[in-house]
């Protein structure tokens, strides 16, 4: 299982020319399998740049990170525009900058970037490599396979900045792709037996 850690936050956006980089004040980081990864910096892409079973979706929030090493891990969280307002997707398009290079950094709105992650938190993870110049290599890829709803609004408004803003698919090149194992089911709780008294 993955685990993420995140507190409320205050945040800066940039438009980059490439994309919307979103810097996250209090970081935060995930674990797995006993790795630690501090969070770096947000992006997001229009459509996603994953495919699963040869589906792609509308957009995607790609999480940078780096453990203690410097090595970097990204996790990538799948937006679907088939549903309602998303507050934490909103929030950050209320304050895209007007000029490229210019950050916002409202002084008094917070985020709360646990809120933007998918109940289920199965994934898919491989090697591969971050997907703008110069493409670096070694990056350990989190793809977390339940999607999160955003409005046909929101990914419109985005795609009005960023039609496509990806790199196209890669081959796999023999690469291993593995899948997180489903947790095993909670044990059910005993009831009283019909009868008993149960104490408070």
């Amino acid at each position: 299982p993955i685990s993420f850690e995140f507190k409320p936050s205050l945040f800066k956006v940039t438009d980059t020319g490439k994309t919307l980089e979103l810097a996250y004040n209090n970081g935060g980081r995930f674990s797995v399998l006993g790795n630690v990864y501090r969070l770096s910096h947000i992006e997001f892409r229009h459509p996603a740049e994953e495919r699963i079973n040869g589906r792609t979706h509308g957009m995607s929030m790609q999480m940078h990170f780096r453990d203690s090493q410097g090595r970097m891990a990204a996790v990538s969280v799948l937006l679907n525009p088939a549903g309602k307002e998303h507050a934490f997707i909103q929030t950050v398009w209320n304050h895209i900058p007007l000029l490229r290079n210019e950050p916002v950094a409202p002084p008094d709105v917070m985020l709360d970037l646990a809120k933007a992650l998918p109940r289920d938190l199965s994934y898919y993870t491989y090697m591969g490599s971050l997907t703008t110049p110069p493409c670096t290599e070694g990056v350990t890829w989190y793809v977390l396979k339940n999607p999160v709803d955003i409005s046909p609004e929101q990914a419109q408004i985005f795609g009005r900045l960023y039609p496509s803003n990806v790199r196209p698919i890669q081959a796999g090149n023999s690469r291993l792709i593995k899948e997180s194992r489903a947790r095993p089911p909670a044990p059910a709780a005993s009831a009283p037996s019909f009868g008993g008294l149960v104490s408070q």
